[in-house]
């Protein structure tokens, strides 16, 4: 039964209690958002408009809801500038900290509603038994950072079990950790592990983003590196905590300046459906942003406004939230210089590098 959410409001995202899931997103200029559940096997089970509304947020509370249920978004909006409202298109929750499964495009599947090719989004239960083990603690003067591909690393090493060859856990075997202690290293960065999905047009040439550079999600690792697409979570956490027991530090390399949807005409997956105009940034037009027109400094369509308050903070509690529950120790930022881009211009002291 969905109820009114009460008192203040709810961290962003889906926060389970003892009896059931809050849910919060950033809907601005919306008319109507729907949540929609799905089974395990992605079997539309019912749809829930959120009822609550405090300011540009919906949030509503599902009795009942316990960790692995599925979940995604369906945003509705009057039609106007720089939004692209589309309820048949199905989205990723923003703050979604696990998906269902890994992500990959499919035209005819994308067409009309895209239910059947956007991964779900699944409700986290934070709890781990971290064993004692904290964060190693390196000095920066005594820091030797090995980089590092999570499926290449251990795709083909003979001595790491076929199940775990190529995963988190294949990561954290103890012959790939006694082969980086041997090498003297005191941190593994990790290239991207944030879920990510090929660009169309890689797909369509029979290729892929192997390198993982096309985030969709900031918060959820990668399940195409878990042993079950449901685990990711759990997997990435013993990773982690099985390197930091042997003292090594891990370091993310993090992909905050584009997502996967491309320009105008790419893919509605998740950040666009929500808040186009707020999420991303534009070229300039003769009376304003041109709405029509992504800003590509990336080079990958698009770009991440991180001038605006909402996205800066998306991206801030990412962070937090892999240093906190996912308890890494520090980050590598993907073309570091488009993150402190204020009204379409570099700025050295950018809220982002300040913040």
């Amino acid at each position: 039964m969905l109820v009114m959410e009460k008192g203040v409001g709810h961290p962003l995202g889906a926060r389970l209690d003892e009896n059931g899931c809050h849910f919060c997103v950033w809907a601005p200029q919306s008319d109507k958002v729907e949540l929609c559940l799905y089974d395990e096997q992605e079997q539309e089970l019912m749809r829930l408009e959120l009822p609550g509304r405090r300011g540009q947020y919906r949030f509503g509370y599902v009795r009942g809801v316990k960790a692995g249920q599925r979940y995604g978004y369906r945003v509705y909006g009057t039609p106007q500038e720089g939004m692209l409202f589309d309820p048949q298109k199905l989205l990723i929750d923003p703050y979604a900290r696990a998906l269902s499964r890994p992500t990959y495009w499919d035209e005819a599947l994308y067409q009309g509603d895209s239910a059947g090719m956007i991964a779900k989004s699944v409700v986290v239960d934070d709890s781990f038994d971290w064993q004692g083990v904290g964060k190693p603690g390196i000095s920066p003067a005594r820091t030797i950072i090995y980089e590092t591909h999570v499926k290449g690393f251990t795709k083909q090493h003979p001595g790491i079990p076929k199940a775990l060859q190529g995963t988190y856990l294949g990561i954290s075997h103890p012959l790939v950790i006694e082969h980086m202690k041997s090498l003297g290293i005191t941190s593994v960065q990790l290239m991207p592990v944030a879920a990510f999905m090929s660009e169309p047009r890689l797909e369509q040439l029979g290729l892929t983003n192997y390198w993982g550079y096309n985030p969709i999600a900031f918060f959820a690792p990668e399940p195409r590196y878990s042993t079950r697409a449901d685990e990711a979570v759990t997997e990435f956490k013993t990773m982690v905590r099985e390197l930091h027991r042997a003292g090594l530090e891990v370091i993310l390399d993090v992909v905050y300046n584009h997502t996967a949807a491309s320009g105008f005409d790419g893919p509605t997956l998740s950040f666009k459906g929500f808040d186009n105009a707020g999420y991303y940034a534009f070229e300039a037009g003769p009376h304003g942003p041109d709405y029509t027109r992504h800003a590509n400094v990336t080079g990958c369509g698009n770009s991440v406004n991180l001038d605006h308050p909402n996205t800066l903070r998306l991206v801030l509690d990412a962070l937090r939230y892999w240093v906190t529950e996912m308890q890494v120790d520090g980050f590598r930022f993907d073309l570091a210089v488009t993150l402190a881009r204020e009204a379409g211009e570099f700025e050295p002291m950018g809220a982002f590098f300040k913040a």
